[in-house]
């Protein structure tokens, strides 16, 4: 839907190097096969800006401003002292100890994801993150694959479509260019090993389509967004974290290789923890309104497994009337 809205663009990305997956760094993309470059309509906003400005280079990377001063990064590389975003430049709160996120449940390694804080205020509002993951889809059930537009800042196209080690594909450069582009979920969320860390993540897969985006260097950090069409609202749904090149070259976007992308909806109650302030912000927008009790109203009586997105606002696991006064005193607040 969003995809044929705003045209198409194939984009290919890079990623820094995992033992056994390549990390994740720039996009690269496909409108025109011929081109030696990425179209100038991919190196600026969307018209239907999911978040733009929150998106923003750091070290070898990529971050994501989720508002409040916090930023999102993966764990296997390490920021400048600096992140620029919205075009402003700001420097890491030194006060505040960069949070790894833990495993959200046992038997599994800590996640690729931490977060940071920042010094000043980019205007930026909060990003509101999804709270179910993205699928691939069943044909044989009829169910589409969740479309994800993808922003990141990393190296760039400069080659036409052309043969490379015996596959398709194109070129980068160094140099690098914040840049948007298409794709679609090709495998479902599964716990992925990259080094010592172990992620929730789902892939997609550059295919060739128009609109296809791939990660490649530089691009690790980078956001995928969704549309939630319940809420009529973008939401933050992962973060960039490697690439499986078919040619074990991460400066390449061949037709075949994959993204993988964290799962945000894995790890968004502990996001919220660090981030949020308002108890009764069940759809994570920074206020505590009608749209808040409209989701607890359609998750009361839960006795069980319900989230703070479900209207468990007690941490208790149920959603009960103790969740609905909690809701009522903090009605009408905004996070600061």
């Amino acid at each position: 839907m969003f995809r044929s809205a705003l045209l198409a663009a194939v984009v290919a990305g890079a990623i820094g190097i995992i033992p056994g997956i390549p990390r994740a760094e720039a996009l690269v993309v496909n409108t025109d096969p011929t081109a030696t470059s990425t179209p100038a309509m991919y190196t600026q906003r969307p018209a239907d800006d999911p978040g733009w400005d929150h998106v923003g280079r750091t070290g070898a990377g990529t971050g994501i401003y989720l508002g409040r001063g916090y930023v999102l990064l993966p764990r296997h590389f390490t920021p400048q002292s600096t992140i620029r975003l919205a075009g402003q430049s700001f420097s890491f709160d030194p006060s505040f100890p960069a949070v790894n996120l833990a495993a959200p449940a046992s038997g599994t390694g800590p996640p690729d994801l931490r977060i940071f804080r920042i010094v000043g205020d980019p205007g930026l509002a909060r990003l509101p993150i999804a709270a179910s993951s993205p699928a691939a889809g069943s044909p044989a059930a009829g169910t589409a694959a969740t479309e994800l537009l993808l922003i990141t800042d990393g190296r760039t196209r400069n080659t036409a479509l052309q043969a490379i080690d015996g596959y398709e594909g194109y070129g980068t450069s160094g140099t690098r260019l914040q840049t948007w582009g298409w794709n679609s979920v090709s495998h479902n969320t599964s716990l992925i090993a990259t080094g010592s860390v172990t992620t929730y993540a789902y892939q997609c897969t550059f295919d060739g389509t128009i609109g296809d985006t791939q990660g490649v260097s530089s691009d690790s950090g980078g956001a995928a967004f969704v549309y939630n069409e319940d809420l009529a609202r973008w939401e933050l749904a992962g973060v960039l974290l490697a690439v499986y090149p078919l040619n074990g070259d991460t400066t390449t976007a061949l037709y075949g290789n994959r993204t993988v992308i964290a799962d945000l909806s894995r790890y968004r109650d502990q996001i919220l923890e660090i981030t949020s302030s308002i108890a009764g912000d069940a759809d994570d927008d920074g206020d505590v309104d009608m749209e808040d009790f409209m989701i607890l109203k359609t998750c009361f009586g839960m006795l069980s497994g319900a989230t703070a997105a479900m209207g468990d606002f007690d941490g208790d696991g149920d959603v009960d009337l103790d969740d609905y006064v909690v809701l009522k005193t903090n009605f009408g607040m905004a996070a600061p």
